[in-house]
């Protein structure tokens, strides 16, 4: 086992945890959806933190030859997962039955969820200059970091649900068409 996996591993584990909680969440919605309405907003923001965890995962993974295993490196990751972990957490209520719809509890908490997602992208991105990496080295990340975040503020500050849900689902689309992008080499 490397230095890498061993740190990785309390982080995996976060990650896991916070996916976990996503997946709960909206499972445990899912049994109450003849008493609750689910609505678009709570289950797009559930995909994209999905999304957005194997993401930074992913990333994490790259760099990983050039992260250096001291106490500054493992805090920046142990706050940048236990983000994730908090954000996860609010995506969908634990006591559905004072939530009867679930697009008012996103209406109600998008700032915490959007700011915490945009705090952990943010936090990688500094991270990964620290470490000596440019995020932006290529067309894809020129595009794509703003293509998120410009999206995910506008989402914490707009009041229209038909916004919110087309910005969300913009956001989302973006992760299976970087994935098909990045296969081509772009």
């Amino acid at each position: 086992m490397s230095n890498f996996d061993f740190v990785f591993s309390l982080f995996g584990l976060l990650l896991g945890l916070a996916l976990a909680e996503v997946l709960g969440g909206f499972a445990r919605a899912l049994q109450k959806r003849r008493r609750i309405r689910i609505g678009w907003l709570s289950p797009l923001i559930a995909l994209i933190l999905l999304l957005d965890i194997s993401s930074f995962w992913l990333v994490a993974w790259a760099v990983r030859d050039a992260i250096p295993i001291r106490s500054f490196p493992m805090m920046c990751g142990l706050a940048i997962c236990a983000l994730y972990y908090l954000v996860a957490s609010l995506a969908f209520p634990h006591d559905l039955d004072e939530w009867p719809d679930l697009d008012d509890y996103f209406d109600r908490h998008k700032r915490v969820l959007m700011g915490g997602m945009i705090g952990c992208n943010l936090l990688a991105l500094i991270g990964t200059m620290l470490l000596g990496i440019n995020p932006i080295d290529n067309y894809h990340s020129l595009v794509s970091i703003p293509a998120f975040l410009i999206p995910a503020a506008a989402v914490a500050l707009i009041k229209d649900r038909r916004a919110n849900a087309a910005l969300l689902a913009f956001i989302a689309l973006q992760y299976p068409l970087g994935a098909g992008l990045a296969m081509i080499g772009w």
